[in-house]
């Protein structure tokens, strides 16, 4: 199911989205796919092309799906910063509520 952007669907005819996409490398990489391998190159790609400015890809889940799949690429997360100074633990952090609870998107108040 993987796409010619790079990213994987969730289900068929609901495009490529980062989380699908974080998921299958890491399956991948767990069942022997190298991560020189073309799938895996795309999908790299695909990260890249969908990172937001803030460095992350757009809510908490989704970009902590991404950050545990660059981890298991061995991929330096400093690498990752944008041009305007994002990177993704940053923005994943930036979802963290006062009680240490995460949100899924960022209007929600910060409060407990």
């Amino acid at each position: 199911m993987q796409q010619e952007d790079g990213g994987w669907e969730y289900s068929t005819g609901l495009g490529s989205w980062p989380d699908s996409a974080a998921l299958a490398v890491q399956v991948l990489l767990v069942a022997g796919v190298d991560a020189s391998d073309p799938v895996i190159e795309s999908a790299v790609s695909y990260f890249h092309a969908t990172q937001t400015e803030d460095g992350g890809w757009g809510d908490s889940s989704t970009t902590a799906y991404v950050i545990m799949a660059l981890n298991a690429l061995g991929e330096s997360i400093e690498d990752w910063q944008t041009d305007s100074a994002g990177d993704p633990l940053s923005s994943l952090m930036s979802y963290q509520k006062t009680n240490g609870s995460f949100i899924f998107l960022g209007n929600i108040p910060m409060t407990a």
